[in-house]
């Protein structure tokens, strides 16, 4: 957010600036906390695995092996998907945010507003 054009702060409403901010946020803070970790946790899981099976069988264990590009292959598919749903919701979400931020902002005026008509009129009775 920091390398953005002045002109997007200007066209985007508070709202959508504070979802993007947190949920990228979030996004970090997952992949630090737990990402990583279950990474590298999974990579040895599978190395270990394979290693197994091609000691246990190595015939079978190539055959297993041919299937993993189809697998990589749904598993991006899958992948694309899901970013657009997650940049559906997020839209969504920037959205709601807009609209509450919007609604408070322009209750405060709203009140504001009357508060000031009602001293006008309290000026107007006293005199």
């Amino acid at each position: 957010m920091l390398n953005f054009k002045m002109s997007y702060f200007d066209k985007s409403s508070v709202g959508v600036l504070i979802t993007r901010a947190v949920t990228d946020m979030e996004r970090i803070a997952d992949i630090f906390s737990e990402g990583l970790f279950m990474i590298i946790s999974d990579v040895l899981k599978m190395l270990v695995v394979g290693g197994v099976m091609c000691y246990m069988n190595w015939k079978l264990s190539l055959i297993v092996f041919c299937t993993l590009p189809i697998i990589v292959y749904a598993t991006k598919v899958f992948q694309k998907y899901m970013k657009k749903a997650f940049d559906e919701v997020r839209t969504e979400v920037a959205n709601l945010n807009s609209f509450v931020q919007e609604r408070v902002t322009g209750n405060e005026n709203l009140t504001a507003f009357y508060s000031r008509i009602y001293r006008i009129r309290e000026l107007q009775i006293d005199k």
